[in-house]
């Protein structure tokens, strides 16, 4: 894993890279989950991820919706982009159980226009 910001934008892709904001005045809300170990995720036919629950016996082969996933735990991270909420939450999670689990981040768009002192990331 990355040790700085820097290596970790030089990691991705130029053209992803080039596409996120890495302003340091710039930051947004995302949401990660740590989704339970069983939780399965497979792309419906637009591409879009859907969460899936381990099948129960006779549950048939209906996906749960992700809002309705139970996850193990849930973090609000202040970050430049996408990328970094995730590196972040790596970071933190690297020496609990939770560094193996799936994660499901998503924008807090509640949260614009919400000010709050730099934290430095």
């Amino acid at each position: 894993m990355p040790a700085t910001l820097e290596e970790l934008q030089s990691t991705l892709a130029a053209d992803i890279a080039e596409g996120l904001n890495w302003s340091s005045e710039k930051k947004f809300f995302f949401i990660v989950s740590a989704l339970p170990a069983q939780a399965a995720v497979r792309a419906d036919e637009s591409g879009f991820s859907i969460f899936e629950d381990a099948p129960e016996e006779g549950a048939g082969d209906q996906p749960a919706p992700s809002e309705l996933i139970e996850r193990e735990a849930t973090a609000l991270i202040e970050a430049r982009n996408a990328v970094v909420a995730l590196w972040l939450w790596k970071r933190f999670a690297a020496t609990t159980p939770l560094a193996q689990n799936r994660v499901q981040i998503i924008p807090w768009c509640g949260a614009f226009g919400f000010e709050t002192p730099s934290s430095g990331n």
